[in-house]
């Protein structure tokens, strides 16, 4: 079921990109993935990424969330964030931002954290609003 939230997430950019409210701007969306070349620079994944012409990337992590397993959310988003900017050097002077995609409301310690700067859950997503 994880791995087909995330197939949906990437289809439906555009929702996503309407509710963390910047659907006018001009960007880039999709997944970014660099394999494991050397035993000391490791492979990471980007479960989405919206690359905005304003300067600015939302890197979101999606997490399927079953009711059955407490949610855990993976705290190497930062590490990320640091492996992209030292393949990707051009985007340096760029605004990062996190966001987190659920199928359910988080934990209470993330919120009081804030650890990411969006977290949009089911209720967001099918809120109508967001699909005109």
């Amino acid at each position: 079921m994880g791995f087909s939230f995330e197939r949906w997430c990437r289809k439906n950019e555009r929702i996503l990109a309407r509710i963390l409210n910047f659907g006018n701007v001009e960007y880039k969306a999709g997944p970014f993935f660099n394999r494991r070349l050397t035993s000391d620079i490791p492979g990471f994944q980007i479960d989405l990424m919206f690359i905005r012409k304003d300067s600015k990337i939302i890197v979101c992590e999606m997490k399927y969330f079953d009711g059955k397993v407490p949610l855990k959310i993976n705290k190497d988003v930062e590490d990320k964030i640091a492996l992209f900017i030292n393949h990707n050097p051009k985007y340096k002077n760029y605004t990062f931002e996190k966001a987190l995609i659920t199928t359910e409301g988080t934990q209470e310690f993330l919120k009081d954290r804030e650890f990411f700067d969006y977290i949009i859950t089911f209720d967001d997503i099918f809120n109508s609003a967001y699909w005109n």
